[in-house]
């Protein structure tokens, strides 16, 4: 009979793992639910579209405000405390998305939701290193990729159907709702991470970087790299949190519609987790990087010379493949040369990277979009592209450096 065994996937295969996966899809499920109607729903509050923008920007922006300091605490304090902080934040902002009936107010409520996913998501990430090997990154992080934006895009579904029935007061407070229950699951799965990060893949007697030396390291070209990949990457999402649900409805589209073009781009994440985590796990990277981003650009582009809904839901799906390559790819390259003791503060920066990128996307998509629906579009593949050159050039340039040296990554210490 052992013959005949098939080994499961290591998201299968390992038990802290497969939680935080299950926490990663839920908490992307609530914050799905909400996001995409957003827009939708404060214009029809009376919120006018150049304040839709601001209150994008604001949200993106809260984020690159705390990310990094978020990373720090989860450090020093324990991921517990930072994801559970993250998930109280995320409650109250929905409960006041229930009852929010002007523009100041909801430009501070989405302030109050982007502290949430600062915290939320570094620390989640972070968790992912924490509970896998290096060999084992690949997989991890295109299975966390696979739950988190799953539940990101497999949310809007949810969300539509839920506005269709009962409203959107019933949305938010049902999402307000699952985030308190998945707090206390976290508080209580995972006792050993609510004190500070102890790791023997880094010798103890090296020093931990600290004041203009962690920026240094935070800022070394390795990393650096990275960064620009994870800003090329979420340009989307900018388009997305600031004018996608308006464009689909101004192209026909129903609340369910936007829900469906949403939650079109997960299936790919989803099938494509096992086969593109073990692609991200095989050295060098650069390569599969170089393509899956620039083919990103040409089908961002696309979005906006269109205006067919079938058509967008057909690049959404080919938009969702060449992430689901591209993401787990870059998180392993990072988790691999980064110090692992510094991982919050490192995927503070990654994010803090990316979701600077998008804000200014956001901010300007909105703009750009009064002008010409294809506008926002045709910009954010040029920026792709400007940012995915040089970041491949780093990334290739740090895989040759850690191909000729016998240490073991990571290749950006923190020792002095």
């Amino acid at each position: 009979m052992s013959r005949w065994r098939v080994q499961l996937p290591l998201i299968l295969r390992e038990p802290r793992l497969r939680s935080v996966l299950l926490i990663a899809l839920l908490a992307g499920t609530v914050e799905g639910m909400v996001v995409p109607f957003l827009a939708l729903i404060a214009e029809e509050r009376g919120v006018p579209i150049g304040t839709i923008g601001v209150m994008a920007a604001a949200f993106l922006l809260a984020q690159v405000a705390l990310q990094v300091p978020f990373g720090v605490l989860s450090d020093r304090i324990g991921r517990s405390w930072i994801i559970v902080t993250g998930l109280g934040l995320l409650c109250l902002a929905c409960i006041g998305f229930s009852l929010a009936d002007t523009p100041p107010v909801w430009i501070l409520l989405r302030i109050v939701q982007g502290f949430a996913v600062a915290a939320l998501l570094p620390s989640l990430r972070a968790l992912v290193a924490d509970v896998s090997s290096i060999e084992q990154r690949g997989e991890a992080f295109a299975g966390f990729n696979a739950a988190f934006f799953g539940g990101i895009f497999g949310g809007p579904l949810i969300g539509g159907f839920v506005i269709e029935l009962a409203g959107s007061r019933a949305l938010f407070l049902g999402a307000a709702l699952g985030a308190v229950v998945i707090g206390v699951a976290v508080w209580l799965r995972f006792p050993e991470f609510r004190r500070p990060i102890v790791t023997d893949h880094v010798a103890h007697d090296a020093p931990i970087a600290s004041g203009r030396r962690a920026v240094a390291v935070l800022l070394a070209s390795p990393l650096v790299g990275a960064y620009l990949l994870g800003a090329a990457i979420q340009v989307p999402g900018g388009l997305a949190t600031a004018i996608w649900s308006i464009y689909v409805s101004d192209l026909g589209g129903s609340d369910i519609i936007v829900g469906i073009t949403y939650s079109t781009f997960s299936v790919p994440l989803l099938v494509l987790a096992s086969v593109a985590g073990r692609s991200a796990s095989r050295r060098p990277r650069w390569r599969l990087l170089l393509v899956t981003c620039l083919l990103l650009s040409v089908f961002v582009a696309g979005y906006g010379l269109t205006d067919s809904i079938a058509v967008l839901v057909f690049i959404g799906v080919f938009e969702g493949t060449v992430v689901a390559f591209a993401a787990p790819a870059i998180d392993a390259y990072m988790t691999t040369i980064a110090d692992p003791r510094m991982m919050g503060r490192v995927q503070g920066a990654f994010a803090t990277s990316a979701t600077g990128g998008a804000a200014i996307v956001g901010w300007l998509s909105a703009v750009l979009y009064k002008q010409d629906h294809a506008y926002p579009f045709v910009f954010s593949a040029v920026l792709i592209v400007l940012m995915v050159i040089p970041a491949v050039l780093l990334v290739r340039q740090a895989e040759v450096t850690q191909a000729r040296v016998t240490v073991p990554p990571p290749v950006v210490s923190t020792a002095g």
